[in-house]
């Protein structure tokens, strides 16, 4: 692979290893609640926690710099129209497969009151909290564009406040929001200038980004307040280098390659359908395997392997079976937008 495409290549690998990490988090929250993941994948996920929302949500800042070049009629047309549609689909799916189905053990009112699928568009409950991210960071992205400097600024001493509790908001979608706000503008107004820097000299990166993220992450149990706030935006901001940094290795590698690279590429049928699946299979396992030899070890990975599949496989089913709405915006709504220039 050459020097281009696996400059290229690491994105989708990144890519693919963050959606993979928030299966695995997902997997540990309905199986710790049914009494069925060791407490060695809640110290993983604790562990993992500083990069895998950042690392997510630069990659899509940086996946979503060409817009900031378009106009706004476009930026609404081709981005925050599709986030709104796949927000409000899923959020109806998920509301009546869990009213209907099973009960949501990690958010039992979802699927209780039809009222939530209106206030949902403005305190998100559900995982799907991600899509509404997305398009609001893509709208404060393009308005604070000719200000990137001193907006990214501002943006990260507001992260460190909320990670500190200065600045207290009561729903986890908005304290996300505001935790995670620079890791995607930063993505979308200097990922291009970070990434060639990184190209060139990764070791050196990972290196400092690995002392930097054992020192914060020593340190930061011992804070609180302002300095907590600072040293956890500190330990995403080295943890985000240091995994871009073996990305990057990774991609030079060809099995590692292909399969990233294929979750990455498919991320997003894997984010939407992944939560239902897992609290099914969660539900099931609870039900059904409890007694089995060691389920609290095994039961987490098999959970992650099974859903990420059924839902790539949903997502394959549903490209044959003329289903694409389900993933992307209607036929008929794409035939009536302008053309690009």
């Amino acid at each position: 692979m050459s020097g281009q495409d696996t400059r290229q290549a690491w994105v989708d690998v990144a890519k693919g290893a963050s959606i993979l990490l928030v299966v695995v988090y997902h997997a540990t929250l309905y199986l710790r609640i049914e009494g069925q993941a060791a407490y060695a994948f809640v110290q993983l996920n604790t562990l993992l926690e500083p990069v895998r929302m950042p690392l997510f949500f630069c990659l899509s800042g940086f996946l979503a710099a060409g817009m900031l070049q378009r106009g706004w009629g476009d930026l609404f047309r081709r981005r925050i129209l599709l986030f709104a549609y796949l927000f409000a689909l899923w959020s109806i799916l998920r509301f009546y497969f869990y009213r209907y189905g099973i009960e949501n053990t990690l958010t039992p009112s979802e699927g209780a009151d039809h009222a939530e699928l209106l206030s949902g568009w403005l305190v998100p409950s559900s995982g799907l909290w991600f899509i509404w991210a997305l398009a609001l960071y893509a709208l404060i992205a393009k308005a604070l564009y000719p200000w990137a400097a001193p907006a990214l600024a501002v943006l990260v001493v507001l992260s460190a406040a909320t990670f500190g509790q200065i600045v207290a908001v009561e729903s986890f979608a908005h304290h996300n929001v505001l935790a995670y706000a620079p890791y995607f503008m930063a993505g979308a107004w200097y990922g291009r200038p970070a990434v060639a820097f990184l190209a060139q000299r990764p070791c050196a990166l990972l290196l400092v980004s690995g002392v930097l993220f054992a020192g914060l992450l020593a340190a930061v149990s011992q804070l609180d307040g302002a300095a907590y706030g600072a040293a956890r935006a500190g330990l995403s901001a080295a943890a985000l280098v240091g995994a871009s940094a073996v990305a990057l290795f990774a991609a030079r590698w060809s099995p590692a390659e292909r399969t990233l690279s294929y979750f990455g590429r498919n991320t997003l049928p894997i984010y939407v359908a992944h939560t239902p699946i897992v609290s099914l299979l969660a539900a099931l396992l609870a039900a059904q395997a409890a007694d089995l030899p060691l389920l609290r070890y095994w039961g987490v990975p098999l959970t992650v392997i099974v859903a990420t599949a059924a839902a790539l496989a949903l997502h394959s089913v549903a490209e044959r079976a003329g289903l694409r709405f389900l993933y992307a915006l209607p036929q008929a709504v794409t035939a009536r937008m302008p053309k690009r220039a």
